[in-house]
């Protein structure tokens, strides 16, 4: 989900860096319409849902919009300024996504949950970068 989430925030970022604001405002739209459509479909097919599953189908929801939302952003040559890279942006904005679910895990000495997720925030937040360093260089 947090790889997915942070996808979609940089082409969001990307696209509005090379004056395209319509191709954030349907990868907005589209992202609701997915996640609506796969949440509806998980509480009728397993209800209740848990949190991972949840989660789950959010990040299928935001990645399928990424793809196509990140061909269309690039669509115009322009070149992104140093300032423009929204890697340290983007990963500073999950530090209150999951904040609540992390004080959680504290207080019930759940030391092994508390571990793996933030190891998978940042796994997410390091692939993130690579690619965007990829691109980049």
């Amino acid at each position: 989900m947090l790889a997915a989430f942070l996808g979609q925030q940089y082409v969001r970022s990307l696209a509005f860096s090379r004056g395209r604001p319509a191709v954030t405002a349907v990868q907005t739209g589209l992202v609701l319409a997915a996640a609506t459509v796969l949440l509806t479909l998980g509480q009728i097919l397993y209800p209740p849902m848990s949190a991972n599953m949840i989660l789950t189908l959010m990040g299928i929801a935001y990645g399928a919009v990424v793809v196509g939302g990140y061909v269309t952003a690039t669509h115009s040559s322009a070149a992104l300024a140093a300032t423009q890279r929204p890697i340290p942006l983007l990963a500073a904005s999950w530090s209150m996504v999951a904040r609540s679910d992390l004080v959680r895990r504290r207080e019930a000495l759940d030391w092994s949950g508390f571990s793996l997720l933030i190891a998978i925030t940042l796994a997410g937040a390091a692939a993130i970068a690579a690619l965007w360093t990829g691109i980049i260089f």
